[in-house]
């Protein structure tokens, strides 16, 4: 029996040091967005990753990417890859409050020739009136903190939150 001991042990262990702390993706994407090394680090962090809310931070650390490249063709491969990931994602989970969030943010910063701002208004109803049931205090604050920053969310719907 003491001889297993060691093996459970170091089997937990592998297995734990492999787990992508959820908090420390989130920070990593906040920087992501104004640095390319930050980016680039979540992808990397993230390529084999199964969970299907952190298939969603891999898609827009991706679009993330396009900010950070000089050739237009890159850019544009960079967000139309990490489009392709984030809906996929979403398609799995279409009521994920992080991946709508993840996807909200995206459109709010997208360029408008771009078009990926379908979902926008749908997006920003279904974070506001599910804001209250989100159970994580880290993602419910990030994304209330969000919501009030937005200029896509009116005056009336900012009290609303508050």
């Amino acid at each position: 029996m003491k001889f297993y001991l060691p093996i459970v042990l170091l089997v937990l262990f592998a297995f734990n040091s492999t787990q992508v702390n959820l908090i420390e993706v989130r920070q990593l994407y906040d920087k992501a967005i104004y640095n390319e090394d930050a980016a680039q680090n979540l992808i990397t962090k993230l390529a084999n990753t199964t969970n299907n809310t952190l298939i969603g931070y891999k898609g827009v650390a991706n679009m993330l990417m396009a900010k950070h490249v000089y050739l237009p063709n890159k850019k544009l491969s960079y967000f139309k890859t990490g489009k392709a990931i984030l809906q996929q994602a979403i398609s799995k989970e279409p009521t994920n409050a992080e991946l709508i969030y993840l996807r909200f943010t995206v459109q709010c910063e997208t360029p408008a020739f771009l078009k990926y701002n379908t979902e926008l208004g749908s997006d920003k109803l279904f974070l506001i009136s599910h804001i209250k049931s989100i159970t994580d205090d880290d993602l419910r604050k990030r994304i209330k903190e969000y919501l009030l920053y937005s200029k896509h969310v009116t005056k009336q719907e900012k009290l609303s939150l508050q």
